[in-house]
């Protein structure tokens, strides 16, 4: 809670309390719509001395009771009651407030002069634009009332974009080339195998070739697991860096 401090509205006494950030600022009353100066109200002071029950007035009169009192009593003098005013009529009475103003209690404005620019409530810097919501200066929410964590970077260049997807294209053309290279080899495995220490004499009844000491299929499928670990490990890298994190990191001003 900021610290406040009492005030009170030189034209119709009311009093309420108003932050110190307004002190020596002009405020309107919402009692009265009355300016002033916010200033600290001067503490109530000691209770002054009753003063002695006035004389009568000069001029007053007083007469005696019609009957005289009995023997030994005391005669009773009767005050002459002066005449009471006329009740005021409906439209003369005056009432406190208006009925089309707002009967809640009293409240203060900040009167804004002339030469008053907005500024940030928490570092007191000029707000540029007058109606941002958050200070660029130390990222005070003035809509949520709280500050945010702000910093300083540099501006985010072509090179920057071109260095940070760079590694996703890289990744796409590799997955390119291991599907190549898994393609060839399951179609001319077997070629390759044909005239080679792996071939052996006898003959295969079904096809009519040669037998191979080891399958042709055995190296292929060695070839295409490791390649295939590789081409998913390559997509998503490049999923995550063209869709996820497409924006280049920020580099911090120091």
């Amino acid at each position: 809670m900021p610290e406040t401090f009492p005030t009170r509205c030189p034209n119709c006494r009311t009093g309420f309390q108003v932050p110190a950030s307004v002190a020596g600022k002009k405020i309107r009353c919402k009692n009265c719509q009355t300016v002033f100066v916010a200033a600290a109200a001067p503490p109530p002071g000691p209770a002054a001395a009753r003063p002695a029950k006035p004389a009568a007035p000069a001029g007053e009169t007083f007469k005696l009771a019609d009957d005289a009192p009995p023997a030994g009593q005391a005669r009773v003098v009767k005050k002459a009651v002066p005449p009471q005013p006329a009740p005021p009529t409906e439209d003369k009475v005056k009432r406190p407030y208006d009925e089309d103003e707002d009967t809640g209690p009293a409240e203060y404005a900040v009167i804004k002069g002339a030469d008053e620019v907005p500024r940030c409530p928490f570092c007191a810097k000029e707000l540029d634009p007058p109606d941002t919501k958050i200070c660029l200066n130390c990222g005070y929410d003035l809509l949520e009332r709280r500050r945010h964590d702000s910093r300083k970077v540099y501006d985010l260049t072509a090179g920057d974009w071109i260095m940070h997807h760079l590694p996703a294209v890289a990744c796409v053309v590799a997955i390119g080339i291991l599907v190549a290279v898994d393609v060839i080899c399951l179609m001319n495995m077997s070629d390759w195998f044909a005239g080679s220490f792996l071939e052996s004499d006898d003959m295969d009844p079904n096809t009519g070739k040669k037998k191979f000491y080891l399958p042709p299929g055995v190296c292929t499928l060695w070839i295409i697991v490791p390649s295939l670990f590789m081409i998913w490990k390559c997509g998503v890298f490049a999923v995550k860096r063209f869709f996820v994190n497409w924006r280049p990191p920020e580099t911090i001003k120091k």
